[in-house]
Parts: structure tokens; sequence; C-alpha cells
């Protein structure tokens, strides 16, 4: 991702994928570029808008099907941070109480969606 053609690497990546592996490379991409914390702080969203062309691309090939992927990105993203700042957090209390959060979401989530 570091590499000055990285995003011209994964645009033409994209240009020939199946829908799992554009999956499979945004997911990647979303990984590395979303959610930087400094970005964050000052504003700036240059690698969230790296991501957003990645996307567009993916769009290009796959249509509406590719507006579905952000969700589930940011999804897993809290998810992922839910669980680790449950490992950050000592006493007893704090961490059971993130642990039933996860673990009620996800439930309810499975419920809304039978």
């Amino acid at each position: 991702m570091k590499h000055p053609e990285a995003d011209r690497f994964i645009e033409d990546l994209l240009d020939d994928s199946d829908f799992h592996t554009a999956f499979a490379v945004l997911e990647q991409a979303f990984d590395f570029l979303c959610h930087r914390e400094v970005e964050e702080i000052i504003g700036v969203s240059r690698s969230r808008d790296r991501f957003q062309a990645l996307l567009d691309r993916a769009r290009n090939k796959h249509g509406r099907l590719a507006d579905l992927l952000s969700p589930v990105f940011e999804e897993g993203w809290r998810q992922a941070e839910i669980t680790r700042r449950r490992t950050e957090i000592k006493g007893p209390g704090p961490p059971l109480f993130l642990a039933l959060l996860l673990n009620a979401y996800q439930t309810g989530q499975r419920f809304c969606d039978s």
C-alpha cells in the first residue's frame, strides 16, 4: 500500500476480478486505509478518499452490489474495536459488559436476518 503505484495496481486487479476477489481486496484496503486515528483527529481524509476511489472502481465492475461492501467493512471494524477495547480494560465489570454488548448485538443481528 505504500508503493507509489499501489492504487493503480489495485484498480487493475479490481477491473479484472470477480466479486469475491473484489471483496477480499477491498477488505484489505479498508483495514489499511480507513479509521486512521491521526487523520481522523486532524480532519484529513486522504486515505479514506483513496479507499472510496477503489470502491468506485469496484462499483464500475460490479454495480450496486459494491454498495453493500462499506457497511460490511464498517461493522467488522466496529466489532473488532469492541474486542480490542475489551482486552485493554482491566477489572471484571467493563470487559464483561463489552462482551455482553458484542454478543447481544450479534444475536440481534442473527435474529433480524432470519
